[in-house]
């Protein structure tokens, strides 16, 4: 590791250890009483690498807009993880999903629907980095959320829609959905998947990103991404 890169690694280490603690801060502060558990503190650290991951990215200017949403939206992932908001959480892993969807199959701007039409496209256009397996997991994910946004079409009362959008914790009575560990680590087999794919399809503009600073790129994305990049 030469020294530029390894300045590099420790100078986000450090950028993203400040950034946990202010988390860890206010789960400490918040009058909520917000208990952080190893688990979630895990799943926060590596979105915080994505993050960064992403910030550092130069594909295209045309991009910059959707790059941005979703480094919002996986900061947003870590806040609804942590204050245990499972309808918050799925449905910012949807906007996660489809922005990333986009930036793959380069259409520059958030208004383009996500349509049926071109989730199938994607599927064909990803192959075959893309396993069935995968693809499947990706369109349970898109289901649930859909699900979750539709919602109120099932309901026949304005009452009943409005307490399943803001539910009462009370103990016990299985009223509220909480975040399982099974789901809180959802976010994560998702985005592994997403950057596999976004640095198949765009291989030269990833290292073309960290062409002096190849420590960097490891240490922020997953093996098999990191993997497809070294080919």
């Amino acid at each position: 590791m030469d020294k530029l890169s390894r300045s590099a690694v420790q100078r986000v280490k450090l950028e993203i250890n400040t950034s946990y603690n202010h988390i860890a801060n206010y789960s400490v502060e918040n009058p909520s009483s917000i208990v952080v558990t190893r688990i979630q503190e895990t799943e926060v650290r590596c979105i915080l690498k994505k993050i960064v991951l992403l910030k550092h990215l130069r594909i295209s200017p045309d991009f910059d807009d959707l790059f941005n949403q979703v480094t919002s939206d996986l900061l947003n992932v870590s806040k609804y993880l942590i204050c245990d908001d499972s309808r918050a959480y799925a449905l910012t892993l949807r906007s996660v999903l489809e922005n990333m969807i986009r930036i793959i199959m380069e259409k520059v701007s958030s208004s383009d629907h996500v349509t049926i039409n071109l989730l199938n496209d994607f599927n064909q256009a990803c192959r075959p980095t893309l396993t069935d397996i995968n693809w499947s997991f990706i369109m349970k994910v898109y289901n649930e959320s859909s699900t979750i946004i539709h919602f109120h079409s099932n309901k026949s009362t304005i009452d009943s829609f409005v307490v399943d959008c803001f539910p009462l914790d009370v103990k016990n009575n299985g009223y509220i959905k909480h975040i399982s560990d099974a789901d809180a680590r959802q976010w994560r087999h998702l985005f592994r998947i997403l950057e596999e794919l976004l640095c198949e399809k765009y291989k030269e503009e990833v290292m073309g990103s960290y062409s002096r600073k190849v420590a960097l790129l490891k240490y922020l994305t997953f093996k098999e991404s990191y993997s497809i990049l070294q080919k």
